[in-house]
């Protein structure tokens, strides 16, 4: 049978991705081992996450519950290497560009390596000019993603698979979703970075 499209459903990507940009960040990171890479990011928790699939008697529907009224979200900060999940720290409510310009200080600048490039998007409080300069004092290097180019960062694809642990976890509270963060940061192994990084480009060799 020849070969013929299909219907299928769209992948959508932002019309404002500026395709040279993204080249350039690839001709730049060419020639950068993947193991000096530091990718840093933050993200949100609710307080009302729960699996989305279960399983019920054929023809009958399965019910789960959550709470109607969200919580505050719960934010995490943390960064990810070839090796795995490296600093994290977790705050309760929106972060702050004071809380990412401690976390550089305090959680992350003692795990860095001189020669690393730390990676983040182009969130406002990503560009603090402070956090850049105590990375700089540290021998290291701040980049800053395209714009519109999440494809190009391991670290998604990360909290993706702790955001499917906390899913399980189902945790109502701050103090409980911290629990739960721990053991779902130490479910991702240097083997599913090794893999997210391949994912986004940035493949390990040897």
């Amino acid at each position: 049978m020849p070969a013929r499209a299909a219907a299928q459903k769209k992948s959508l990507i932002a019309a404002e991705r500026d395709k040279a940009a993204r080249q350039a960040w690839r001709d730049e990171l060419a020639a950068v081992a993947p193991q000096r890479l530091v990718f840093l990011d933050d993200t949100a928790t609710p307080t009302t996450l729960t699996r989305l699939r279960a399983r019920a008697p054929r023809g009958e529907r399965a019910i789960g519950r959550v709470p109607h009224k969200r919580g505050p979200n719960v934010s995490l900060l943390a960064s990810l290497s070839t090796r795995g999940m490296g600093a994290a720290m977790v705050l309760d409510g929106a972060l702050a560009r004071e809380s990412f310009e401690a976390y550089v200080e305090q959680v992350l600048l003692p795990t860095l390596v001189p020669g690393q490039i730390v990676v983040c998007d182009r969130l406002p409080v990503h560009k603090s000019a402070r956090a850049r300069t105590l990375i700089a004092g540290a021998g290291c290097e701040r980049r800053l993603l395209p714009s519109y180019s999440p494809d190009f960062t391991p670290i998604d694809l990360a909290f993706a698979k702790l955001k499917q642990t906390l899913r399980g976890a189902a945790e109502r509270s701050f103090h409980g979703i911290v629990a739960a963060t721990g053991p779902a940061l130490d479910a991702i192994t240097a083997a599913d970075a090794r893999g997210f990084f391949a994912h986004c480009g940035y493949p390990i060799s040897g």
